[in-house]
């Protein structure tokens, strides 16, 4: 073996070890001194190595050595190509995170039977598309911007130091004034129909997109899970059905409704106590509790008429007898004060909302407020007063005799249509979602009420 093939072999040895031979190391010392001897030495020597001489074979292994080194780095590159692979199992990218479906109702759990909300719902940290800028001035009575990366999104109730909105499936606490995330928390798949906060506990009614209705309950202050109620089963509340909800007074019972059934919910005992099922109304549209409990007042449409029936929320018997409110259309009790009943009336896009006195449809007056456009009006009764709003004004009106005490008009920016809607109150803070046909996105707004609006 030449000094050339000793090279060879050597790094071929390296990069594919095999078993040595044990006579390698002889062998390759005698061929050495038998070169170096010349012509002369060893017949054996001769006889083993009869190869041309050595200028005859020169070019040979200097191809075969450029051929093997291209061999082994093509080896090489192959052995880190695999290192490369066992570091990242994944060649195409990182592994998609597992996303946990949202909770479906369980139609094994009985529905007035309280369940605990499942820890594992986390909560989606993807930040907002874009910020809206806080304290911007778009309406009536100071309305400004609460503005944040979620002052896109509609108010679902307030307290005293926050408000509460939805984003897709985010539940979010907010800071009233410039709408950074004080607490968020994943949420159910479907529609939010009422909300409330009261002795720190959130409360919100969402109906399934597969049929039913639950009531879930969250701490106020981190949002932490406390219970999931299923109030209303799939037969009660089929797919799209309109699902609405209002509390008394205490905020003690709670009352859902869709279709033809009124599911009452104790709070204290956070199960439902009993259903009632409403004759005269084909569909529920709309439910408000007196102020002293003594009536819950049910509206909704029976053959294309808008009807409204009182019933006696503590012995479940009806009080007036169905009554016509808009027979051209669809009625939509909103909020019930010490003195009647609130009701939005018409259809499409021309809506008024009314004051019924004692809850009499046939004694409404002139409309303390209207919407159009497509828009929709709003009422909520708190400190004092009831709020009222649409696309023509923001009011507050005294809620015994339902007159008028301040009102304001809506600006229409660039002539177009705008509307203030889904009032709640917080304190003595008044907030609301402000749209008009100008902005592509709605936004939630803080208003300012006038001195004859306080208590």
């Amino acid at each position: 073996m030449t000094l050339d093939d000793r090279a060879l072999a050597a790094l071929l040895q390296a990069a594919t070890p095999e078993p040595p031979r044990s006579i390698a190391v002889d062998d390759i010392a005698a061929r050495v001194r038998a070169a170096a001897a010349g012509p002369a030495g060893t017949d054996g020597l001769r006889a083993v190595d009869e190869r041309p001489p050595l200028m005859a074979r020169t070019a040979r292994p200097s191809r075969t050595l450029l051929l093997a080194s291209a061999a082994c780095i093509a080896l090489l590159v192959a052995l880190a190509a695999l290192v490369v692979s066992e570091r990242s199992p994944n060649a195409d990218g990182p592994a998609a995170p597992v996303s946990s479906a949202p909770r479906p109702p369980s139609s094994s759990v009985p529905s007035s039977a309280p369940r605990s909300l499942p820890t594992s719902r986390a909560t989606s940290s993807a930040p907002a598309s874009s910020t809206v800028p806080s304290g911007q001035k778009v309406g009536p009575w100071d309305a400004v911007t609460v503005g944040g990366p979620f002052g896109d999104a509609a108010p679902l109730a307030a307290d005293a130091s926050s408000v509460y909105v939805r984003d897709g499936s985010q539940l979010l606490r907010l800071d009233p004034t410039f709408g950074a995330v004080l607490a968020r928390h994943a949420y159910l798949a479907g529609t939010t129909s009422w909300a409330s906060v009261a002795h720190g506990v959130l409360t919100v009614v969402v109906d399934d997109p597969e049929g039913g209705a639950e009531l879930d309950r969250w701490s106020a202050s981190d949002l932490a899970a406390i219970s999931s109620l299923t109030v209303l089963d799939r037969s009660a509340a089929r797919p799209s059905a309109s699902i609405v909800a209002s509390a008394d007074a205490s905020g003690g019972r709670i009352y859902v409704a869709s279709q033809r059934t009124v599911a009452v919910v104790d709070m204290t005992t956070n199960r439902v106590v009993r259903r009632l099922t409403v004759h005269g109304i084909a569909s529920i549209e709309g439910i408000a509790v007196s102020p002293d409990d003594q009536r819950l007042y049910v509206t909704g449409s029976a053959a294309g008429v808008g009807t409204l029936v009182v019933l006696d929320p503590a012995s479940d018997t009806v009080v007036d007898p169905p009554a016509t409110v808009n027979p051209d259309g669809g009625a939509q009790a909103l909020a019930a004060s010490s003195g009647g009943l609130w009701l939005q009336t018409g259809s499409g896009h021309e809506l008024a909302l009314v004051f019924a006195p004692g809850g009499d449809p046939t004694r409404a007056g002139v409309p303390a407020v209207a919407a159009g456009g497509g828009f929709v009006t709003s009422a909520v009764r708190g400190s004092g007063v009831v709020w009222v709003s649409g696309t023509d004004a923001v009011a507050c009106a005294d809620p015994l005799t339902g007159v008028v005490r301040e009102s304001e008009p809506m600006p229409a920016p660039r002539e177009s249509a705008a509307n203030i809607s889904g009032l709640v109150v917080g304190g003595q803070r008044l907030f609301g979602y402000y749209t008009d046909d100008v902005r592509p996105d709605g936004l939630l707004v803080r208003l300012t009420a006038p001195a004859a609006c306080r208590p």
